[in-house]
């Protein structure tokens, strides 16, 4: 679904279906001028509608990072329901929302070590990962380091 709030669909699809449909040369140049054109916006819109909301849900993550987020949070942030926001999500990212939740607070996880001294069981608690633990596990999953090899480097 793409909502057109300027009209620019409708006015395109009004002007394909209005366009004489003799079979010169002209026309039917201008016709697929007009069908490209269409596309174009829709891929346009489409495109918009998905980037707004996967940085609202990702915004809404990285506002409430050291709080418990989980599926059904995310689907009533965006207004779904759980399933049908996982589909969505899943289609739009490539990935899961929650897939994305862990990226997101590692990502926050790797600017605090990089940039305090925080013990890293502070980090893990400042970055919703729960324990030292999990945020060194999650380190050398996604990372191939652990936190403090990465904090002795930088």
């Amino acid at each position: 679904k793409v909502h057109d709030t300027q009209g620019r669909l409708r006015e395109l699809a009004h002007w394909i279906h209005e366009e004489p449909q003799n079979r010169t040369q002209a026309n039917t140049e201008v016709n697929q001028g007009f069908f490209h054109a269409f596309l174009a916006e829709w891929l346009r819109l489409a495109r918009h509608r998905e980037a707004t909301l996967l940085n609202r849900l990702r915004n809404h993550v990285r506002n409430h990072i050291m709080e418990s987020i989980d599926l059904d949070r995310l689907a009533n942030e965006a207004g779904m329901s759980k399933y049908h926001f996982l589909r969505c999500y899943k289609e739009l990212a490539g990935t899961t929302p929650m897939d994305d939740v862990r990226r997101i607070r590692l990502e926050h996880a790797r600017s605090l070590i990089m940039t305090t001294d925080f013990p890293l069981k502070e980090v893990a608690h400042r970055s919703g990962l729960g324990s030292q633990i999990q945020l060194t596990r999650l380190f050398r999953k996604y990372y191939d380091t652990t936190p403090g090899r990465l904090r002795k480097r930088h």
